[in-house]
């Protein structure tokens, strides 16, 4: 599969990282560009697997608790990811106030996807580091934020104003699936487990990273049978 800005779209990200990925993707060499960055950044998620493990072998603490080794290396992953973290939550808001003409815009948006391949990268190598797979990430990330801190899995998801024109908020079936497996709330374990490393998870969060932290290419083009 190509990755393409198009194709990429189907992700179901923030309106604005959908507008800017469709928007790049209308450019042939912007397109091709594209391409490369997300096969890098593909590439680095493979190497997180270990050699002929099944992505879905991973399976949650049965009790809910989390392991204190594997909290203390999510918090190390979100500490390596900060300066990644606030490059891509100012490259989308310097994109969403620019107000070049077409060819301008695909420029940008170009370079708006290039730092959100580097911030996956760097999540990607964190991960790597902590030997850590995409779905006890996505199961400790859920935790945290969702169910124990309380944020929305929408968050960062809210209307954006693009060249004076507002936004419109789309609702993605992620979403909706997150907010099922984390109503709100956490065990009195799990609470126990996590209140040492409070100050750590809280600034580990960004809103406006929260739509893409949890994509992961490869399990992506698994989803949908490719």
């Amino acid at each position: 599969m190509a990755w393409t800005g198009r194709k990429f779209a189907k992700v179901g990200c923030s309106v604005l990282v959908l507008a800017v990925i469709a928007l790049a993707g209308t450019v042939t060499w912007y397109s091709g560009q594209m391409a490369g960055d997300f096969r890098k950044v593909k590439a680095s998620e493979s190497a997180l697997y270990p050699a002929g493990a099944d992505a879905a072998a991973y399976a949650p603490p049965a009790d809910g608790v989390p392991d204190p080794a594997r909290l203390e290396a999510f918090a190390a992953v979100r500490e390596s990811t900060a300066e990644w973290r606030a490059k891509l939550a100012a490259a989308e808001a310097e994109f969403a106030g620019s107000h070049s003409r077409w060819w301008g815009r695909a420029g940008e948006a170009h370079a708006l996807t290039q730092v959100m391949a580097g911030f996956w990268l760097a999540r990607n190598d964190a991960m790597g580091k902590a030997a850590m797979e995409p779905a006890e990430y996505t199961w400790l990330y859920g935790l945290v934020y969702f169910g124990w801190l309380g944020h929305d899995p929408a968050e960062g998801q809210e209307a954006v104003a693009v060249n004076g024109r507002a936004g419109e908020r789309r609702e993605d079936k992620r979403f909706a699936a997150l907010r099922a497996q984390w109503p709100g709330g956490v065990s009195e374990g799990a609470a126990a487990a996590l209140e040492p490393l409070r100050a750590r998870l809280e600034a580990g969060w960004t809103t406006e990273t929260n739509p893409v932290d949890l994509v992961f290419i490869g399990e992506f083009e698994k989803a949908q049978g490719k």
